[in-house]
């Protein structure tokens, strides 16, 4: 059976999707409290808190080694913490799956625009949107078309011939199919030309004002990512060393300095 084919199956109804009628959620609040996680007994993070508020945006900041990666691998599931606790929606996620917490809407897009090569733009949205209720799909890669108009322009395009710009928006079209309560992003910024990161965070920014989708954004690029965030998190060597409006964050020269580099 081709790619294309078994794309194109449609798999069962999510359990944890509303009943026909009902309205989609909207972005749920996420909490992180006294999160201490590791890597063979060596501590990386160390009693990290922060809050994100439903249809927020926080960009969280930190140079390489700061523990950005590892606090989003750990929200996906895939690192345990030692000890501290993370509620999404009210709910508490350290028996979770990596599975259940996609079902529950938490969507990833992790650093190195990833895509399927193999397949198509429409193939890999549609990939994305069999998470939805068949009835909600051919909307949801409308919608995706209608906020990157250069994928509609390249739907019959294969990953591997995208552009790097093109395949980050296309990672982030994928996510947001999918109609997430939290998308967590790591590092969508990176090697792409300004006037790419300028749409790409613009539609952030509109998914979070206009669908109430709650955003964690881990960032170098500090300047951008405060642009468009209600809050911002310095992470320090796996410590909050700052945690304040965007605003506030942004005007402050002595904490950019020592803790952001610029």
């Amino acid at each position: 059976m081709s790619a294309a084919a078994q794309v194109a199956e449609p798999g069962p109804e999510p359990a944890d999707r509303p009943a026909p009628g009902a309205a989609e959620p909207a972005g749920a609040r996420l909490e992180l409290s006294d999160l201490h996680v590791g890597y063979g007994g060596a501590p990386v993070l160390h009693g990290v808190d922060l809050v994100v508020e439903p249809g927020g945006i926080l960009a969280l900041l930190g140079a390489n080694g700061a523990g950005k990666t590892t606090l989003l691998r750990t929200l996906a599931g895939f690192v345990r913490p030692s000890s501290g606790g993370i509620r999404f929606g009210g709910l508490d996620l350290a028996a979770r799956s990596v599975e259940d917490r996609a079902r529950l809407g938490i969507a990833q897009v992790p650093e190195g625009r990833s895509v399927v090569a193999e397949l198509t733009v429409e193939e890999n949205l549609r990939l994305g949107a069999l998470r939805l209720p068949r009835r909600e799909r051919a909307a949801a890669l409308a919608g995706a078309y209608e906020r990157f108009d250069a994928l509609a322009r390249r739907r019959s395009s294969f990953g591997h011939q995208l552009s790097g710009g093109e395949r980050q928006q296309l990672a982030l079209a994928r996510a947001l199919v999918t109609r997430p309560r939290l998308l967590v992003l790591d590092e969508p910024s990176l090697g792409l030309a300004p006037k790419i990161v300028a749409q790409l965070f613009g539609v952030l920014r509109d998914a979070a004002e206009q669908d109430g989708l709650t955003v964690l954004l881990a960032e170098q690029n500090v300047t951008s990512a405060l642009s468009i965030a209600d809050r911002g998190v310095v992470l320090h060597l796996g410590r909050v060393v700052a945690d304040r409006p965007a605003a506030e964050l942004a005007a402050d020269p002595d904490l950019r300095h020592a803790y952001l580099g610029f």
